[in-house]
């Protein structure tokens, strides 16, 4: 398995991930908010677009980082005042190959691409989803608030923001 950036015709299957990743996990309480046809969509995809893939079975990863802060952001206790962020959206891994530390790896290349080009990475998570909270702290992101979000045809949600310094 590898992880690298995605190339534009990989697209749709990034995509398609997602959304399998979403219906797999129905029931679950750390259930992605994400909405088949409304996010996320190949126009939401812009930034740096990482997968991890197996030569057998497909991408097995994906999280998107790109400097767009979402709703909110705004209302975080961030510990550095900068115009050079990057954001990380989208981060999963499927349950298949969830604990073998492809989630730390992508985080891994999220980082070493934005040395030189941004001053601190940035996130949110449900507030309620102790996995990622848990892997985020371990890899260094600091808790800096929470905020609720409003999601078209979810309502509102409360969010943890994060955020690691480069």
């Amino acid at each position: 398995m590898i992880i690298r950036r995605a190339e534009l015709n990989e697209y749709p299957q990034v995509i398609e991930f997602y959304h399998s990743i979403s219906d797999s996990m129905k029931g679950s309480p750390f259930r992605p908010t994400w909405r088949r046809g409304i996010y996320p969509v190949i126009d939401d995809l812009i930034g740096n677009l990482f997968i991890a893939k197996d030569e057998y079975e497909g991408i097995i990863g994906a999280v998107l980082v790109n400097d767009r802060q979402g709703s909110g952001y705004e209302n975080g206790a961030w510990q550095r005042n900068t115009d050079h962020v990057a954001v990380i959206h989208l981060l999963a891994v499927s349950q298949k190959h969830q604990h073998e530390g492809w989630a730390r790896a992508l985080l891994d290349a999220v980082r070493n691409s934005m040395i030189g080009v941004a001053d601190t990475i940035r996130l949110d998570t449900l507030e309620n989803n102790i996995p990622a909270k848990r892997l985020y702290e371990g890899f260094g992101f600091h808790s800096c608030g929470d905020i609720d979000v409003e999601y078209e045809g979810v309502g509102v949600k409360k969010f943890t923001l994060y955020e690691y310094l480069i």
